[in-house]
């Protein structure tokens, strides 16, 4: 309403009532108005259509949920806005998604009829006796109350109340506004079901505009459905197209379309997966059995040869690249490889590849191998000694990587410019080696490892040889292979450094040996581990406010005391105890993931 004299002042009118014979009109007030005002009343008839579209169709709604659930199916609450309708009700559990398009049926049965709607009031007494009449029974009703029939008068409800007419069309006490007949409500859907309350569901539904927008965006969902699985029976079988359908099921879950389309719809989906799925499965061993086959004519052509390198058509399937690089272990176990395959589609090239015990002690390691063609791939990669992969997106450096990698790999084995290779006379998997290799690690001293035995001028081992020079024992080797990053020139430092290496390889390794070794005396045993519990007490205090032992960063001396413990933490200290030592354990695992500690020591540790 707007103020004849005044256009500013405006009351907004927001419900309407009639009581004791009296317009009631609620609402908002913009400026003053008083008694004698004369006002213009503007009705907003767009908006009263789609309320008036909505609420005829929540009748007809709660008709339609009668006719599929039954009786006891009572309304508990609705709203009836422009955009949507909402309908609360009793149920015992969940509507299959069968009922929920058998309501939207009926309904939209009844609106295809385009019955009358019929409204008139009728004395309450007998309005409560008319059969299949729907109304929330504990609310107040004036007196005469006011009757809204689809497609049956009023009159003929009242003049026989107890007659079966009433269970055949949507009949309702209600005073609010309504269409003049059943097929103005246009296009229906229900676009949700679900709980609010133990015993109680709630259904969101469309009528006109917004139902036609629903159902044209379920239209278009199907169309793009429809073209998938078009191009995967014509035998397109792409990641873009399983990403596409991934995608297409999110959007279909969030999208406002009809609840049955939306299942049927994601169901079609999860099976047009299914298939996709099993086609890639089925290509994925082909292309293992295929590699499977390259491998074995590569291998044969080059049995007991020190080095291969070769393309394999595995594409993005580096599992058929693996059991390759097994089958090479198997055939000519003597032989190091490295195979790429090259996937144009996911324009991704990979590279696995495998090193033999004997390379790695003349020098090429695989993790060093991938490093050297990584920047070729224009990627990044990784590994331990033995073996390492890598991927990238550069596919047309392919041939330079195939090249590079075999001169690299040569140039290792054959001894090629490495003249400042170090050769170190120790025991495989021991304590002490493991300090001398992460030390060379750090130093970048390329070291061949061969096996301790008697040799001239050795009197402990490990020994270096480095030229016609010798070097014994671990912490001796150890200082000279590392860098100044775990050395230092502070002379305090220094002292603490050799302080923790003393006591690593005179104390705390043959506690911990003599703990781990079968057949030492009880007594001797009880001993140790007294002993041990000591140390390990001791270190765990001192680390309590301390990153590393000597100094605020990593040292020779952390490197030594890691090593001694390592067969402590491999075979006696499981999860539970290691947790009763917080500090030292802390500091162990800040060791052992150091990037060229991991590289050496291949340990699994307890958990």
């Amino acid at each position: 309403m707007i103020k004849k004299s005044d256009e500013s002042v405006e009351f907004n009118v927001s419900n309407v009532q009639v009581k004791a014979g009296y317009v009631l009109h609620f609402g908002t007030c913009e400026g003053v108005l008083k008694k004698g005002d004369v006002v213009i009343q503007i009705l907003d008839t767009r908006r009263r259509r789609l309320v008036m579209n909505n609420h005829t169709g929540t009748h007809v709604l709660n008709f339609a949920l009668r006719s599929v659930l039954g009786n006891d199916c009572d309304q508990k609450g609705s709203l009836v806005a422009p955009d949507r309708l909402r309908f609360d009700f009793t149920n015992k559990g969940a509507m299959t998604v069968q009922q929920i398009k058998a309501v939207e049926d009926v309904t939209k049965s009844v609106i295809s009829k385009n019955s009358p709607v019929y409204a008139k009031n009728a004395p309450l007494n007998v309005a409560k006796t008319v059969n299949g009449v729907r109304a929330m029974f504990d609310e107040h009703y004036p007196d005469p109350v006011r009757i809204v029939s689809v497609g049956i008068p009023v009159d003929d409800l009242v003049s026989n109340p107890t007659g079966p007419l009433g269970m055949t069309a949507p009949v309702e006490f209600c005073g609010g506004t309504h269409l003049h007949r059943s097929g103005h409500i246009g296009d229906f859907v229900i676009s949700s079901e679900e709980a609010i309350a133990k015993g109680i569901r709630r259904i969101v539904a469309l009528t006109g505009p917004e139902a036609s927008k629903a159902i044209k965006k379920a239209e278009l969902f199907e169309n793009e459905l429809n073209e998938i699985k078009s191009r995967i029976d014509g035998g397109d079988s792409s990641k873009e197209i399983s990403k596409r359908i991934t995608e297409l099921m999110e959007e279909i879950s969030q999208a406002t379309i009809q609840y049955w389309k939306k299942d049927e719809l994601r169901n079609a989906l999860k099976g047009i997966k299914k298939v996709l799925d099993e086609k890639e499965k089925t290509a994925k061993n082909a292309v293992i059995n295929i590699v499977n086959e390259e491998a074995k004519k590569i291998i044969s052509e080059n049995l007991n040869k020190p080095v291969i390198v070769s393309e394999l058509r595995a594409f993005s399937n580096t599992k058929a690249l693996d059991g390759a690089l097994k089958q090479v272990k198997a055939i000519t176990p003597v032989t190091s490889a490295m195979f790429f395959s090259v996937d144009n589609d996911a324009k991704k090239i990979f590279c696995l590849c495998s090193v033999s015990k004997d390379a790695v002690a003349q020098g090429l390691t695989a993790n060093e191998w991938v490093a050297k063609i990584s920047p070729i791939l224009q990627g990044k990669g990784g590994g331990k000694a033995e073996s390492a992969q890598a991927s990238g997106s550069n596919t047309a450096g392919l041939q330079e990587a195939i090249k590079q990698a075999k001169e690299f790999a040569e140039s290792k084995l054959t001894g090629g410019s490495n003249a400042d290779r170090k050769v170190l006379y120790a025991t495989e998997k021991n304590y002490k080696t493991y300090l001398c290799l992460i030390s060379g690690n750090y130093g970048n001293v390329k070291l061949e490892l061969r096996p301790a035995d008697k040799t001239e001028n050795v009197f402990e081992f490990p020994a270096l040889k480095d030229g016609e020079d010798w070097i014994s024992t671990a912490n001796a080797v150890a200082w000279y292979l590392s860098n100044a990053e775990l050395k230092t020139k502070n002379s305090k430092e220094a002292a603490q450094i050799w302080q923790w290496l003393n006591f690593a390889t005179s104390e705390l390794a043959p506690a911990v040996c003599n703990m781990i070794a079968s057949g030492v005396r009880k007594d001797i045993a009880k001993r140790c581990k007294e002993e041990l519990d000591r140390m390990l007490v001791m270190l765990d205090s001192i680390l309590l406010r301390r990153t590393y032992l000597a100094s605020e960063r990593l040292t020779l001396g952390d490197i030594a005391v890691f090593c001694s413990l390592l067969p402590l933490f491999e075979k006696v200290l499981d999860g539970k105890t290691q947790k009763s030592y917080v500090n030292l354990n802390r500091w162990f695992h800040t060791v052992y993931n150091q990037p060229k500690v991991k590289s050496v020591v291949d340990v699994k540790l307890l958990k």
